[in-house]
């Protein structure tokens, strides 16, 4: 659609001045005849009106269909001039195919971006400029910057890029987001870097930060001009590290490498090649910190011992402790909380029931994980998952698995122990029913759960205590019908002394041949003391869990919830006598609950997951059993059972990774795999993959090598999360020649802080960046740079990375023809048509211009005829 706009409206007012021009203006032109009088003052309004419009600035805006397009070519020294002259042609031939309204303009860059031909729709000479000796450097980012600039406010406007994409200054994907804010695409046209040998280490692809003798994968990327056989040496600091053949293909070949570094510190790490004569190399610096720190917890002494004897052998560095309660510790080990966590890269839990750790530690973890971005690894067995109370815990909400089973799995035998308190006090009623009412009626609920062949026994005590129901499978017991009719003899009277009562339940259900034995406490008060430790332990070795229910107001809380804790069972509490029957059932719900699988179990090959990325599934010994478990959505199952539950799954939990696996680390389940020779590198992929990355979370450094110039950028955050600011911070400096310099570093965002400074010398850089931390104290960070002694000729071939980018993110697309530079589909979609704003103001004035001489003509020149 055709409008019209003003630069400078208020010209227009000049208009209402007409009237007054005439009326001056008509006793001046009396002189002349009527006609000539009336042509002299319209020629005169007309030519005023005219300049009035001028100064108003109109312009008109009209569609425009025209592409603008500004070739962007490298002439940078790692381009050779027959490459150089290849790309001038490739812009000549795509000009010759643009359409009449398209503009175009020529940019060549090097060290700096230098404008050869501005935007215009003739393109004056077409021909582009031969190629120049080049100053050295590719800085991409200002050729692409300064195209930008170079481009109209409307239309469809395009970049296209002729390169090697190898930079050495400038980052040209800092341009992306100002191009793509603009609406400016980025086509690519690839060159090939010339090599400065036949044989070149182009790159040394490793992490800039590993773990003391932790395997890390890295990649040497190696340029050769004819297919070869070779010989790959691998030093550090100078020492051989390790050497091996490989054949080489014409071009870049890709090489894997699998190492380690032992040391603590920045280290040389050098890849040379040995081909024919030819020896090429390149360096790069990699940091080694500590050995990951691993916490695991275990619920009985030494059960975790293969896990950690595998994990210490594999290089980490490993605590072992036992949950504590924040009341009673069940060891003298230091009680679990956030600031004993940050101590650790990652924690295990080996078999732990949910309710030895308290609400706070549960608390703890949780943040651990999802907060600080910590791994946590957990192992199944007899008390875990739901046979640990995860259902509806802190500790389940971080698994990639609920510990939920589908129902129509079958389950082990079970021995179930119910320990009733008959103590006077049950009596007591409240809402016309009493306690020892409800605690029968929870009994013959939790009967109705069980099958025949379980086993059963109800032992009711006051200051005495006796078998209700002596401890058998419910069909030995008269069945169903005599058990039930049994408890409904319990009646309440006496005391209370719960320690006889659960010792001597202990004792009956220890000898059971049950593969599950769970005891279930339900009392009212207090009781008189006993050895609880004692006897926790021998539970506890023994495979026997005990829960407890507490009722009432005057119960010793702290008594029952040590025993439950020390039991690996639950604690519940309700004051609510009507709660009682619904408390059982969900108690015995979750111990007769077909929740394990036990026979011979072999693990199928799930999903690809870097948790077996060097392992062979074929070679995965079999299990005995395992906890049942259903995965969540977004879990990642690595191993299935061949019934389809899930073995081995993991998933990114906030900031960190967790790990289940259902079956244990032990002889009960995994004999077998105690045996594998490969048991610990199993176990140390796993956790490993689970930790928090070496480098610190609260202090990160930068290092991005800018032309001769390097920034330096430190990253600080607090403990909590939070920005540090204020913070004195300083890079030490030690180039090459190993004269050592510190460059104060200035705030310059919320906790972030940066420096640059000169690099002339080419090697190896190392900073450490130093921090002093409010209130006293401070922390460091070590890292490394390269500088090459010939950055434009350390890259073979093209940066195919770095065009793909820059073409995808920005809208563009990869150009192969000439031709294609100005297709319509070269760009995105919604620039497919634009407008332009023609100015009128020059040509009214020049109207104005051949008015005035023609109102001159009219009053001077004689006419014929008069």
């Amino acid at each position: 659609m055709i409008g019209l706009s003003f630069a400078f409206p208020p010209a227009l007012l000049l208009l209402l001045l007409l009237p007054a021009l005439a009326w001056v203006a008509w006793p001046r032109l009396r002189y002349l005849p009527a006609p000539r009088r009336w042509t002299a003052l319209g020629l005169r309004l007309a030519g005023a009106a005219l300049l009035a419009l001028a100064l108003a600035g109109p312009a008109v805006r009209q569609p425009d269909d025209g592409q603008n397009v500004v070739f962007v070519v490298d002439v940078s020294g790692s381009v050779a001039p027959e490459t150089q002259a290849q790309a001038f042609d490739w812009v000549r031939r795509a000009e010759s195919a643009r359409g009449p309204h398209d503009r175009t303009a020529l940019v060549v860059v090097d060290q700096h971006a230098t404008v050869v031909r501005p935007l215009s729709q003739d393109g004056g000479d077409a021909r582009p400029p031969a190629p120049r000796p080049s100053a050295g450097g590719s800085n991409l980012a200002e050729g692409l910057r300064l195209a930008r600039a170079m481009l109209p406010d409307s239309g469809q406007r395009r970049v296209v890029l002729l390169t090697d994409g190898w930079e050495t200054t400038g980052h040209a994907e800092d341009e992306l987001l100002p191009l793509t804010a603009a609406g400016v695409t980025v086509s690519v046209v690839p060159l090939a870097a010339n090599p400065a040998a036949p044989l070149l280490v182009e790159a040394l692809d490793a992490p800039a930060y590993v773990r003391e003798a932790e395997p890390f994968e890295a990649g040497v990327q190696v340029y050769s001009a004819a297919p070869t056989d070779a010989t790959l040496r691998l030093t550090v600091d100078g020492a051989p590290a390790g050497e091996r053949p490989i054949s080489l293909d014409s071009g870049v070949t890709q090489v894997p490498l699998n190492t380690s570094l032992r040391g603590v510190g920045l280290h040389r790490v050098t890849a040379e090649v040995v081909a024919g004569g030819q020896t090429a190399a390149l360096a790069q610096p990699i940091v080694v910190k500590d050995p990951a720190h691993v916490l695991v917890l275990e619920d009985r002494e030494n059960e975790s011992q293969p896990l950690v004897t595998a994990l210490e052998g594999a290089g980490l560095r490993v605590d072992v402790r036992r949950p504590t309660n924040s009341n009673r510790p069940l060891s003298s080990a230091r009680p679990i909380d956030l600031n004993l966590l940050r101590g650790y890269d990652g924690v295990v839990l080996d078999n732990v029931a949910a309710s030895t750790l308290s609400l706070d530690q549960l608390h703890a973890l949780d943040t651990y994980v999802q907060g600080l971005g910590r791994g946590l690894t957990v192992v199944g067995g007899n008390t875990s998952y739901a046979l640990g109370g995860y259902n509806g815990s802190l500790l389940e909400q971080a698994l990639p698995v609920s510990a939920d089973a589908p129902f129509q799995q079958e389950r082990a035998s079970l021995a179930l122990m119910l320990v009733i308190d008959r103590s006077g006090s049950m009596s007591l009623r409240t809402d016309n029913v009493s306690k020892m009412q409800m605690a029968r009626e929870a009994a013959l609920l939790a009967t109705e759960t069980l099958r025949p062949d379980d086993q059963l026994g109800v032992l009711a005590f006051d200051i005495r205590n006796d078998w209700i129901v002596p401890l058998a499978t419910v069909s030995e017991n008269g069945g169903l019908g005599a058990v039930q009719q049994a408890i409904n003899t319990i009646e309440a009277d006496g005391g209370t002394d719960i320690y006889p009562a659960l010792a001597r339940a202990y004792e009956a259900i220890n000898a059971s041949n049950a593969r599950f034995k769970h005891i279930i406490l339900l009392s009212d008060g207090q009781s008189w003391g006993g050895a609880y430790p004692q006897l926790l332990e021998q539970m506890r070795n023994t495979n026997v869990t005990l829960s407890t229910i507490g009722i009432g107001q005057d119960i010793d809380a702290d008594l029952m919830s040590l025993l439950a804790r020390g039991g690996l069972g639950r604690y519940y509490f309700t004051d609510r006598v009507r709660e009682i029957p619904r408390i059982m059932l969900r108690e015995t719900n979750v111990v007769t609950r077909p929740v394990v699988m036990e026979g011979q179990v072999q693990p199928q090959l799930g999903a690809a997951s870097p948790l077996l990325r060097t392992l062979n599934p074929s070679e995965l010994p079999s299990l005995q059993g395992y906890v049942v478990t259903t995965p969540k959505p977004s879990a990642e199952i690595a191993l299935r059972s061949d019934r389809g539950d899930p073995l081995l799954a993991s998933w990114q939990y906030g900031l960190g990774r967790v790990v289940a696996w259902t079956a244990d680390a032990g002889t009960a389940w995994s004999p077998d795999w105690l045996a594998w020779p490969r048991f610990g590198q199993f176990w140390s992929q796993i956790v490993r993959w689970t930790l928090a990355p070496p480098e610190q979370g609260d202090l990160r450094v930068l290092l991005r090598r800018e032309g001769r110039e390097v920034l330096v950028r430190a990253e600080a955050l607090r403990d909590d999360g939070s920005f540090l600011d204020r913070a004195p911070t300083e890079a030490r400096i030690r180039p090459p020649s190993g004269a050592g310099a510190r460059l104060p570093l200035a705030q310059v965002a919320p906790g972030r802080y940066e420096g640059r400074f000169l690099a002339d010398a080419a090697g190896i850089y190392q900073i450490e960046v130093a921090q002093e931390l409010p209130g006293g104290g401070s922390r460091s960070e070590l890292a490394g740079l390269v500088v090459p002694a010939d950055p434009e000729r350390a890259e073979a071939g093209t940066n195919e990375a770095l065009l793909t980018r820059l073409a995808h993110e920005s809208g563009g697309r990869l150009l192969r023809e000439p031709g294609e530079a100005f297709a319509a589909d070269a760009g995105r979609p919604a620039a497919a048509s634009g407008e332009r704003w023609n100015p009128l103001a020059p040509l009214l004035a020049a109207l104005a211009l051949l008015l005035f001489p023609l109102d001159v003509a009219t009053r001077r020149l004689r006419w014929p005829g008069r």
